[in-house]
């Protein structure tokens, strides 16, 4: 029986084509032969395929489903994430895209994981993967085992199966925005370190507390820290939105002070996180110190401390 294969372009032909290639070396140890024959070797536009050497009681349309649905799945869903990428982003750099095209596909295809990237904010279903497998499989079955026994696969993985290519793309452009903030926070950081790094080290200790979207600093006497100075410049500048907690990390990094105490309840959150993130070796982190309750209760004198234990 001969299966024929068809292809969008000859590019892809040819790609089907290597990648039949590589598995039918293994095959053919264990006496499992393929045949494969291209039309025009210059502009393929089609594969036709003979499997011989199989066992008689071995269904060839359930054996070339499955084999091509390990190509789908292994192979053509990492090229068809990276054409995304490449197509929908071409601001990125191939290093970024093989980075995020390797990323999606490990963490999404193979593992069909919910939660799939640890900055993603779009993830698919949790049967997504199981659910797209299951249906494709049905699909090569019904359309093999018919005559002329005749597949286009990026045809049928396009139209057929279009919606689940689309929650591919949305998956993707969310991946990639997602990534993108990630890189501009990361931009900031350097350059507030940037910036600490030409600052003469001044020889003061500073408290700062960060619990939750609140965030306040003190002196080492546990007086509040004078943010003046930079309030009065963002004011001459207009900047009389500027958020205060960029307000409160300018002036820490216009006194560079040796050393920052920092309380919090999550230093992976927020203002603590960029605190840590900035201050490095110059930061110590405290332990529910007797001045945590003086300081919380400085930031919200009606709530009850997050450190007080009962």
């Amino acid at each position: 029986m001969t299966y024929r294969l068809r292809m969008m372009n000859p590019e892809d032909v040819r790609d089907l084509l290597q990648w039949l290639q590589r598995l039918s070396i293994p095959k053919a140890r264990d006496g499992v032969l393929y045949f494969l024959e291209v039309g025009d070797p210059e502009h393929p536009l089609f594969i036709d395929l003979v499997i011989d050497g199989c066992d008689e009681d071995i269904d060839t349309v359930e054996w070339l489903s499955q084999i091509l649905m390990r190509y789908i799945l292994g192979h053509w869903m990492h090229r068809y994430v990276g054409k995304e990428l490449a197509r929908e982003h071409s601001y990125l750099n191939p290093e970024e895209i093989e980075y995020l095209r390797d990323k999606i596909y490990v963490q999404v295809i193979r593992t069909g994981s919910r939660r799939l990237l640890q900055w993603a904010t779009f993830a698919l279903e949790n049967d997504w993967l199981g659910s797209f497998s299951l249906q494709l499989n049905d699909a090569l079955n019904s359309i093999l085992s018919d005559s002329p026994h005749e597949v286009h696969v990026d045809g049928l993985l396009r139209f057929r199966f279009m919606h689940y290519l689309r929650e591919l793309q949305e998956l993707t452009r969310c991946t990639v925005d997602d990534y993108l903030l990630s890189r501009e926070y990361e931009d900031y950081i350097d350059l507030l370190r940037y910036f600490l790094d030409t600052t003469p080290t001044s020889q003061t200790v500073v408290h700062v507390l960060a619990v939750g979207e609140s965030a306040k600093a003190f002196t080492e006497n546990l007086q509040p820290f004078d943010v003046s100075e930079v309030e009065n410049l963002a004011n001459h500048a207009d900047q009389e939105d500027l958020h205060p907690q960029d307000v409160l990390m300018s002036a820490l990094i216009t006194h560079a002070p040796q050393k920052v105490i920092l309380h919090t309840d999550d230093a992976d959150f927020g203002f603590a996180k960029t605190v840590v993130r900035v201050f490095g070796d110059r930061l110590e982190m405290c332990d529910c110190c007797p001045e945590c309750d003086v300081f919380v209760a400085a930031i919200d004198k009606g709530v009850p401390s997050v450190y007080t234990t009962i």
